[in-house]
C-alpha cells in the first residue's frame, strides 16, 4: 500500500477534505483492510512517539505451560512426511555438492 502520511496532514497540504482522500486511497488500492491497518499503526505511533520509554509489551503474557498446550493443534500426521522429505533433501544436496566438486 502507498503510505502518504496521515489523511489530516495530506488534507492540509492539498486542501482536499480528509474523508475524500481516505475514500480515494481505498478506491486506488482496493484494500480497505490495509488502509484501516495503516490508520491503526499511525494511532499507535502517535500514542508512543512522545513517550521516553514506551511500554509496548505491557499486555504481553507468557502462557503458564510455555505454549505447549497449543502443540496438539499444530501437530498433523503429515509432519512425519515433511520431516522425511526435509532429511531427504538435505542428503541429496550434500551428495550433489560433493559429487560436483
Amino acid at each position: 500500500t502507498l503510505d502518504t502520511g496521515s489523511s489530516e496532514d495530506l488534507s492540509q497540504e492539498t486542501g482536499f477534505p480528509s474523508q475524500l482522500l481516505e475514500e480515494g486511497a481505498i478506491m486506488v488500492t482496493g484494500d480497505e483492510e490495509a488502509y484501516k491497518e495503516n490508520e491503526l499503526n499511525r494511532t499507535v505511533w502517535e500514542e508512543f512517539a512522545h513517550t521516553e520509554v514506551p511500554n509496548v509489551f505491557g499486555n504481553l503474557f507468557i502462557a503458564e505451560d510455555g505454549g505447549f498446550g497449543e502443540v496438539e493443534a499444530l501437530w498433523h500426521k503429515t509432519r512425519w512426511l515433511t520431516a522425511l522429505l526435509t532429511i531427504g533433501f538435505i542428503i541429496s544436496n550434500i551428495y550433489f555438492i560433493i559429487s560436483v566438486d
